[in-house]
């Protein structure tokens, strides 16, 4: 379900799933890999599913139609109410939504997208047995421009230091 090796740590596990559990107040996200060359990359679940299926029955069947590997594409939503740089998750002709990438993410992926050719392939579909914020795993893959640092800024200071 997680598209994890045997192997994988526990540590792994609770990034990967994004360590989410009912009535959990944190959720957790495997920091995006940026190498000294800007090549980065990073899998995450693409969110809003559940709100997407209300809007659009037909996604279940998409889902299901989707294969390991096939190209999906990014579109902006700037009118997007609960957050102006919202990227849509579409398949790859963007004809069909489905999902939103994590805001959390928001500022990595337009930093990829925005630097040049980037790679966005689906890396696990998961039936409908799975909790549904885990349906749709996917991979973004590209380069992010020199000096660019992941969870930096305003947003991000912490709330205290110990």
């Amino acid at each position: 379900m997680l598209d994890l090796s045997p192997e994988a740590t526990p540590w792994e596990q609770l990034t990967r799933s994004e360590g989410r559990r009912s009535g959990d107040t944190i959720v957790l996200f495997p920091e995006p890999v940026i190498e000294g060359d800007g090549v980065s990359s990073c899998s995450f679940f693409v969110h809003g599913i559940r709100h997407m299926m209300k809007v659009r029955p037909e996604l279940e069947s998409q889902l299901d139609g989707l294969t390991r590997g096939a190209g999906l594409a990014l579109v902006d939503e700037p009118g997007n109410p609960a957050n102006p740089k919202a990227l849509l998750t579409t398949t790859a002709d963007r004809r069909h939504p489905l999902g939103w990438v994590p805001d959390v993410l928001l500022d990595f992926v337009h930093a990829v997208r925005d630097s040049g050719s980037y790679e966005l392939v689906v890396r696990q579909v998961n039936n409908s047995d799975v909790p549904i914020h885990q349906r749709l795993l996917v991979r973004l893959a590209g380069r992010t421009p020199a000096g660019f640092i992941t969870f930096e800024g305003a947003r991000w200071r912490p709330l205290a230091r110990f």
